[in-house]
């Protein structure tokens, strides 16, 4: 039995300069390769990496440590976060 492959056909469209399209072609060739699979090896990359650094955060082992602690035991509510708890309450109940 032959399985077809579904080929994803989704295209994005940008506008470059003259110069930045022949950059691009004359790099792709270096590389061997087509202009789309070029910027795709180039930007897929660099978008995981923006991603990674501004959704997610790194502790050391300390940081680790005192976040599990205040999660395991976390300090009494000061007047500050009642406050806004209230607040929060109240904007949600006028909603």
């Amino acid at each position: 039995m032959v399985e077809a492959t579904a080929k994803v056909n989704n295209r994005l469209s940008i506008r470059i300069s003259r110069d930045e399209k022949d950059l691009l072609i004359r790099a792709a060739a270096l590389m061997h390769t087509d202009v789309t699979t070029f910027v795709l090896q180039t930007v897929l990359p660099a978008a995981e990496s923006v991603i990674e650094d501004r959704e997610r955060f790194h502790l050391d082992k300390m940081e680790r440590r005192r976040l599990f602690e205040l999660l395991e035991s976390p300090p009494e509510p000061n007047e500050h976060l009642i406050e806004a708890a209230r607040t929060l309450r109240s904007s949600r109940i006028d909603d």
